[in-house]
């Protein structure tokens, strides 16, 4: 063989590993893009999903307040009794935009004294998540996939006079 022969398979063979070289490199261009990818949208459907649970939360507090606000106005005139909270957390599944959302709330009643009035005081906490633990949220045991939870918490005052003049209770 001549030095021209060699000289043009020895070019031709060193074409061939940069093409390949240049594929490799492309191919691997080509996955990390897809990787960013996937990790964009991940990331996209966990805000998605963490509106979802912050508005399952509130949702849980609206509830909650409701609640207290329908028992209180009915016994306004005459104050027999007051909304009593739950002794245990309660838990609420909502349809529709927020159907794949566990809602626990708590509520705590206390009372203070304000200006010589009695003040019913409620804490309301609403924990939201996507997968409860047995049925209520917050779930403190190791998840596997994507777990999203939102928490809110609000204080209620209720306090009344009521026509007659009494001290609200």
């Amino acid at each position: 063989m001549s030095a021209k022969l060699n000289g043009y398979l020895l070019q031709r063979g060193i074409g061939i590993l940069a093409a390949l070289l240049v594929i490799v490199l492309l191919g691997g261009l080509a996955l990390s893009i897809t990787q960013i990818a996937q990790i964009a949208t991940r990331n996209q459907s966990a805000d998605i999903m963490g509106s979802r649970a912050l508005l399952a939360a509130k949702a849980g507090i609206e509830w909650q307040s409701w609640l207290i606000l329908a028992a209180e106005n009915a016994n306004l005139i005459a104050k027999t009794s007051t909304y009593t909270c739950p002794t245990n957390a309660v838990s609420q599944k909502f349809d529709g935009f927020l159907v794949d959302f566990m809602v626990t709330v708590r509520c705590i009643k206390t009372t203070a004294t304000e200006n010589n009035q009695s003040i019913s005081v409620y804490q309301i906490e609403s924990v939201a998540c996507n997968v409860p633990s047995a049925g209520a949220c917050p779930n403190n045991a190791a998840v596997n996939g994507l777990y999203i939870e939102r928490a809110v918490s609000t204080l209620m005052t209720v306090c009344r006079q009521t026509p007659d003049g009494a001290v609200c209770a």
